[in-house]
Parts: C-alpha cells; structure tokens; sequence
C-alpha cells in the first residue's frame, strides 16, 4: 500500500490548525460556489428571457456547463464543511475528488480552453487560474492532510475494542 506521509502537512499556512483552516476553505469555497453558481444562474435566466443565442458573447453549453460545475462545487463544500464539523471522514472526500478532478482538468487542459471565453470578456479571469489553481492544490493538501487524521483516528477506535477483547481473552 502507498504511504501518503509527504503529502500531509501538521498545520494550516503554517499558524493554523488543521481543523481551523479546513473551515476557512470550506466557507471560501462555499462562498464562491454560490456566489459564481447565481452568476451564472442569472446569466441563464436573463437568456431564457431574451431571444439570443448567446448569453453576452457566452454560448449557452458554456453557461449551463458552468451552472452545473458551480452545483456540484457548492453541492461537494457543504459536504466538506459538514464533515469538519461531525468529523467524518467519507463527507469530506466527496470535496476532495471533485477539487482533485479540477485541478487535474486545469492542469491538463490549457487554460485557454477553460476559459476561453471568458478572457476576452473578463481579462481578471486569466490572471486568477493560477491564482486558484494554487489555492486548489494547497486545499487538498491541507484536506487531505485532516482526512487521513481521521481516517487513522476511527482506524484506531475500531481496532482499540479487538485488542482489549483478545487481552481479556489471553489472560483467561
């Protein structure tokens, strides 16, 4: 089996505890799902209503791609904030495979293709990719890092009973 030790990091941005900086990205997270997924959820709207083709110079697979991408994102943030909070562990990684999936499209796809569009639109977007692309990548870090925490802790907690059942056992 892979030992994953040199993808775990102790602390958050070096001051934080894991737990105290998991919440931070889950609420950034979450605040960017919603706020971007209502973006575009206008844009659709204002579209429906209109006679156009194209929502601004946006086709209309581009938005609903997005609308769906930003659901899931918000969708997957709660189930992230949900499991810092109860810890458990299998919440958490639903976060963690949608993110990872991310990153691997922005780092395989260039990002031209990504966002395409939305450069000649939105010139900012072209500098934040990397910007996110960074923020995403430290963000599973730091989550994967309390994930397998976790995932030691209930290791420990399941097997703690067996080993003081055969103890008992032994001594009889």
């Amino acid at each position: 089996m892979l030992d994953f030790k040199l993808l775990e990091v102790k602390n958050c941005c070096y001051c934080l505890k894991l737990k105290t900086g998991i919440k931070i990205i889950g609420f950034f997270s979450l605040t960017e799902s919603i706020t971007l997924f209502l973006h575009f959820i206008s844009t659709f709207t204002v579209y429906t209503l209109g006679t156009e083709r194209e929502i601004g110079n946006l086709p209309v697979p581009y938005v609903l791609y997005y609308t769906a991408f930003h659901f899931i994102d918000l969708f997957t943030s709660f189930l992230l904030l949900l499991g810092v909070y109860q810890e458990k562990p299998e919440m958490m990684r639903w976060w963690l495979g949608f993110t990872l999936v991310s990153v691997v499209l922005e780092c395989v796809m260039p990002s031209i293709l990504i966002r395409g569009l939305e450069i000649v639109l939105y010139y900012p977007y072209y500098l934040l990719t990397p910007l996110s692309l960074i923020y995403n990548m430290y963000g599973l870090l730091v989550v994967f890092s309390y994930y397998r925490i976790l995932i030691r802790r209930r290791e420990v907690e399941l097997s703690a009973p067996a080993v003081q059942l055969s103890q008992v056992l032994e001594a009889d």
